[in-house]
Order: structure tokens, then sequence, then C-alpha cells
């Protein structure tokens, strides 16, 4: 039976894990390390970051720390969406509840022997009553609270998390892992969450991956029954760049064209070009537009914005192009960007993945979108 072509093992985007992971033995082995402290009641930081760009696998690592935890070990997983309160951390954190609250949060109210009871709203003495029973019935057992797409809590409900898991540290087996884009350090220390001691936070940054891991996460068992060319693979890496992403999305643009022939050749390789540009195009436009959205949100001027964008894009758009410190805020500088203003352009760029720092150093952080927005200038 030939494969189906909707039934690709590569599902780019989905957080899902790859057929092969590859390149992460670093920071699979750093998180594990982290719950073998939890099982021993060794942890002494509670509080652990995830940071990387879109598209580095920052879900496809915290799928796979749950999938291998320990028995010993609770890893609990959510979107930061999942957590609009204190209250709704307490019910990931022991599900248990009364009967009478469980059927108040599906009724809003109950009546028993005649009297009516309302469900209370919520308040935060009450959130962190929750939040305290939650985690002393789980005193005994070690656990991971896991938050994805952290960057996006609330800053009120950050700064209560973060201070109840510091003030746990020692004290009770238990861990928080916060996982998030380049914007998550500078939130968590921002004037809106106030938390300082997030500086001495262990972080994990998983980084592009080299030619040889890029191959390898190629490398699907499910290719080894066909017929293949060695070069449409290698082809595939080098157009990668080593972005776990575009990795991703080449294999299922090979699998989806080749299925039907179960062949990997040259004819399957340019027939799997165009739908990858296509959604590689359609990433570049929405990352270049959110330069254009946070710019008009932090009130700087839009079109000095996209020209230090442009003017950034053009010095580090050639393969292994970096620009020091210097030359950022001189080319910030030069778009005509106030000094104020031009510090926010900064946080912009970094916090949407165009640029990472290595040291004094800073280069693209996602490949090749520097050549995008060079080669799509948005400015008359």
């Amino acid at each position: 039976m030939l494969p189906d072509a909707s039934n690709s093992p590569f599902q780019p985007g989905t957080g899902g894990i790859p057929p092969v992971l590859a390149g992460r033995e670093r920071e699979q082995a750093t998180l594990m390390a982290l719950l073998e402290r939890l099982a021993n009641d060794e942890l002494k930081q509670t509080i652990h970051l995830l940071q990387a760009s879109r598209g580095m696998g920052k879900t496809v690592l915290l799928r796979d720390l749950e999938k291998s935890a320990p028995l010993d070990v609770a890893v609990i997983y959510a979107p930061a969406a999942k957590l609009s309160s204190l209250d709704s951390t307490a019910q990931l954190i022991d599900p248990r509840r009364s009967w009478w609250r469980q059927t108040l949060s599906w009724f809003g109210s109950l009546t028993v022997a005649g009297v009516s009871i309302k469900r209370p709203a919520a308040a935060p003495a009450g959130e962190f009553q929750a939040l305290d029973r939650a985690l002393a019935r789980c005193r005994k057992r070690p656990f991971l609270l896991v938050v994805d797409e952290a960057h996006t809590l609330a800053p009120d409900l950050t700064h209560m998390l973060l201070n109840v898991f510091q003030d746990l540290a020692g004290r009770q087996p238990c861990g928080l892992l916060l996982a998030g884009t380049p914007a998550l350090e500078p939130f968590l220390l921002s004037d809106a969450v106030n938390a300082s001691f997030v500086e001495r936070a262990p972080i994990v940054i998983p980084g592009l991956l080299s030619a040889a891991q890029s191959r390898e996460a190629l490398d699907a068992p499910q290719w080894r029954d066909w017929q293949l060319d060695e070069a449409v693979l290698d082809e595939a890496v080098a157009e990668s760049l080593g972005y776990p992403y575009f990795l991703q999305l080449w294999g299922k643009a090979l699998w989806e064209q080749g299925c039907a022939r179960k062949t990997l050749d040259n004819a399957v390789l340019e027939a799997a070009r165009p739908p990858v540009e296509a959604v590689r195009g359609r990433f570049y436009a929405r990352r270049f537009d959110e330069f254009e959205r946070d710019a008009c949100q932090a009130g700087l001027d839009r079109n000095a914005m996209l020209k230090a964008a442009e003017s950034v894009a053009a010095e580090v758009a050639a393969p292994g192009a970096v620009i020091t410190t210097g030359q950022l805020n001189r080319l910030l500088d030069d778009a005509g960007l106030a000094s104020g203003d031009a510090a926010a352009a900064k946080r912009i760029i970094v916090n949407n993945g165009f640029l990472m720092r290595t040291a004094d150093e800073w280069r693209p952080a996602i490949p090749s979108l520097a050549a995008y927005i060079r080669d799509h200038p948005r400015l008359d």
C-alpha cells in the first residue's frame, strides 16, 4: 500500500514530536536533569526558563519532556491561555475539587436543601488560598508546572505565580518552567511583572541546527523503503539553514510530492519547492507585519521603524553575517529614531526574533528573514 499524502510524519508548526528529534541532546539532558533533581528533592532553584524564536522547537522539547518524565515526577503542561488566574493554576496542579465546586463551575449556582449557593466571584485572597491548598495536597509529590507561550501571560498573574514558586524554593519538590519567545525574559523583568530574581533563573536557549543535525532531522524511518536520492535531502538541508520549522516544512512537502511513487528524486524536489516557498513567504511577511504593529503600539514612527528594520536587514542578510552592538545602535539612530525610541525599536527587533545576541555581536535568529526584509522593502 502506498503511503498517504495526508499522513506525513512531518507536521510543521503543530508542536508535535517530529520523526527524529535531532540536535537537541544538550537541551534534553538539561531538562531531564531538572526532573531528576525534583525526584530526589534536590532542586534548589524552582524557576527555569526555555526561550527561543518561533520555529526553534520549544513546544517539541516540552512535549518530549512530558513524554520522557520519570513516573515519580508529574509534568503538568499548559499553554498560557489556560492560566487565567491562580485558581485555574491550582486546578491544573491538583484537579481534585469538591463535588459542589465542580457543579458550580458547570451551572453557576446550585440549590441545596432550599438554599441557593452562588458561585463566588474570584478574589485574589481566595485564589491564593486555592493555590495554597493545591500545593499543600501535592507536598509529597514532585511536580513541574510547564507554561508554554509564557510571554503572553497576564503581568499580574505572572508576578503572583513567580513569587509563589520563588517562595517554595527548598521547601517543596516542585518547579516552574516558563517557555516563550525572546520576549519572555524582558517581560519577566519588566516593571509590570517586577520579578528581578528571574535574572538568576537557569535558561535553556535552543539554537539553529548544524548541517549534520539537520540531515538527521530529515532522516525519517518512513523514507527507508523509498527510492531515495540523497542529494534531495541534502538540498532541503541547505535550503533550511538549520531552522527546525523549515526542515519540517521541507519534510512535509517532499512527503506529499513523493509518496505516490515512494520516491525522492529531483522531480519531487522541484515539485515541493513552490509550496515551501509560499509558506515561507507568508511566514516572513507576518514577522515583518509584527514590526509595524509593535512600532504602532509603542508609539514609534512607522517609517523610521521600517527604515531601521530594512537597514539592519541589509547588514545581516548574507549567511554568517553579524553586527556589533555599536553598529546596531548606529543603524537605529540613522533611521531617524530618537534615543528613547531607538531602544524601543531594538526591543521590538529582538523580541520578534529578528536578531539574537551572542556576547557583543548580533546575528539573525530566523534564517533568511533578513534577506526577505531586504528584498521586500515597505518604504517608497
